[in-house]
C-alpha cells in the first residue's frame, strides 16, 4: 500500500483529513448499496442523509474548498502538467454531482415505491464510489504533494475555511459517525490506495 508523502500547507492537511472522513461515508455506501443490490432492508433515513453527507460535506464543502482554497490560487503560477490535472479533477466534481444526482433520484423513487429505483441506486452509487476513491488517490498521491511543495517554494498564504463551514463540517461528521458503527464499517484509509497507479493522472 502506497503512503502519502509528508504535507506541510496546515489547509492541504485539512483536506486530506477531509478525505479519511469521505471514505468512511464510502464505506457506509458501500455496504447500503450492497443490502439495496440483495433486496435487503435500508432506513430511508440513511439514505437521505448519505444523499446530504456527499451533497454538503463532500462537495459543497470539501471540493468547493479545493477549488476555491488551492486550485484557484494555485492556476496563474502552477506549471502546465499541474494545471492539467487540476483541470481533471475539477471535472471529477462535476461527475460526482451528476452521480448523486442519480442517487437523489433513486431515493426519491424508494420514498414514492417507484419501480427500478433499487437498480438505479445500484449502478449510481457504485460509479460514485469508484469515482470518488480515484479521485482521492490522485489527490493525496500525486496533486496535493505537488501544490504543497508550490506553496512553500513561492511562500503562498492559503485562506482557512470559515467558521460556519468549519461548524457544519463537524455536525456531518458526528451524525457519518454514528451511520459508521451502525453499519459496522472499517476503517477505510487502510487499503484503498493498494492499487493506486502512480499513472493515473498524467
Amino acid at each position: 500500500m502506497k503512503k502519502a508523502l509528508p504535507i506541510a500547507s496546515p489547509q492541504i492537511k485539512d483536506l486530506m483529513a477531509e478525505h479519511k472522513v469521505i471514505l468512511q461515508g464510502l464505506g457506509v455506501l458501500r455496504v447500503v448499496t450492497e443490502r439495496i443490490e440483495k433486496r435487503r432492508q435500508v432506513a430511508l433515513t440513511d439514505l437521505r442523509f448519505l444523499e446530504r453527507f456527499f451533497k454538503v460535506y463532500a462537495d459543497s464543502i470539501h471540493h468547493h474548498a479545493e477549488e476555491s482554497l488551492l486550485f484557484d490560487p494555485l492556476a496563474e503560477i502552477a506549471p502546465k502538467s499541474l494545471r492539467r490535472m487540476m483541470e481533471q479533477l475539477v471535472t471529477q466534481h462535476v461527475m460526482g454531482r451528476f452521480l448523486v444526482h442519480r442517487i437523489s433520484e433513486a431515493i426519491d423513487g424508494a420514498a414514492t415505491g417507484l419501480r427500478g429505483w433499487r437498480k438505479k441506486f445500484v449502478s449510481s452509487a457504485q460509479a460514485y464510489d469508484t469515482l470518488l476513491s480515484c479521485h482521492i488517490c490522485s489527490e493525496d498521491h500525486h496533486v496535493f504533494p505537488i501544490a504543497d511543495r508550490l506553496i512553500e517554494k513561492r511562500s503562498l498564504r492559503i485562506k482557512a475555511e470559515s467558521t460556519p463551514t468549519l461548524k457544519q463540517r463537524i455536525l456531518l461528521e458526528k451524525s457519518l459517525s454514528r451511520l459508521v458503527s451502525r453499519y459496522g464499517v472499517a476503517d477505510q484509509s487502510s487499503g484503498v490506495f493498494q492499487n493506486c497507479d502512480r499513472n493515473t493522472m498524467r
